[in-house]
């Protein structure tokens, strides 16, 4: 057995494993006695009981080379790709590893509660007697949980967040190589308190407060802690030769954030919801743009903040 952080036991080979991310629970279940489970490390951070989960995955093992349903939504052109079988949202994972069949294909309910999980027996990796299996592998975890929350519960940023002091804590957005992971390891040596995640954090509203919660999707500097903290602020992240901060017109703020944000765009009514979602956090929560030259000097520009 392995102990999770928070008590949760965890059973090497299981086949029943949840997680709980952003207040979000998420079983996986197997249907395959072929299949067990086991978490990888980061994973069972977030571990917890099976009860009363949000969303729920019955996983299977089966020939994925056969014709499948569907018509297509949207290609992401990498790993996933989105259909759609009357109404009933399908994706498909892939990879130029595995060939042109589906590694794995999930077959969820138009609210993204319930999923049937199959993957190719095919590939052994998958299926060998003995092995076991992340049933929360990326990039499944992170797509349902993105397309739960933008049906009206929450929004997930391209972020650092941390823990500024007793009244809560900081987001600090930006694109790949904005300096995330950077900015979590200077204030880390500065001043050492929790980061919650440096690469990906998701902001919830609850009884008129928004929280931000950490999240098991890392970045460089590998933060992920499976906590949640009241919204303090937020900074859009732009390399500079000094630290300094500058406010921004509201839609221009708006703009910036959701330009950071992990929401399916293809859709209008998760557009429609996200962008109502910013204004009503920009409105509430001071937002600053950040510049910075990759050094500890904007530490001690935001103490006074």
């Amino acid at each position: 057995m392995n102990s999770a952080p928070g008590g949760q036991a965890l059973e090497v080979g299981a086949s029943r494993v949840a997680l709980q991310i952003a207040g979000v629970r998420m079983l996986a279940e197997s249907a395959d006695p072929r299949l067990r489970f086991a978490l990888s490390e980061v994973a069972q951070r977030f571990a917890c009981s099976p009860d009363r989960p949000d969303v729920t995955s019955q996983i299977s093992c089966v020939d994925l080379s056969r014709p499948l349903p569907g018509r297509l939504l949207f290609n992401s052109g990498s790993l996933w790709q989105l259909w759609d079988d009357g109404g009933h949202p399908i994706l498909r994972l892939v990879s130029p590893a595995f060939g042109p069949v589906p590694y794995k294909v999930a077959y969820l309910d138009p609210d993204w509660k319930t999923a049937r999980v199959e993957i190719h027996e095919g590939h052994p990796r998958y299926w060998q007697s003995g092995r076991t299996l992340n049933p929360f592998e990326y990039p499944l975890d992170e797509l349902t949980l993105v397309h739960w929350l933008a049906q009206g519960r929450g929004i997930e940023l391209h972020a650092c967040g941390l823990v500024a002091d007793q009244d809560g804590g900081w987001i600090f957005c930006g694109q790949s190589g904005a300096g995330k992971s950077t900015t979590a390891r200077l204030w880390q040596n500065v001043r050492p308190t929790r980061i919650l995640s440096d690469d990906r954090i998701i902001v919830r509203q609850e009884e008129g407060t928004f929280w931000m919660y950490g999240t098991p999707w890392h970045g460089e500097a590998a933060f992920a802690c499976a906590e949640r903290v009241r919204v303090k602020g937020i900074f859009l992240l732009k390399q500079a030769r000094r630290p300094r901060l500058l406010r921004l017109a509201p839609a221009v703020a708006v703009a910036r954030l959701l330009a950071c944000a992990f929401f399916p765009f293809y859709r209008s009514d998760a557009l429609a919801f996200q962008m109502a979602f910013a204004e009503r956090l920009l409105t509430e929560v001071p937002c600053l743009e950040l510049e910075f030259s990759r050094d500890s000097g904007f530490v001690d520009l935001l103490t006074n903040v």
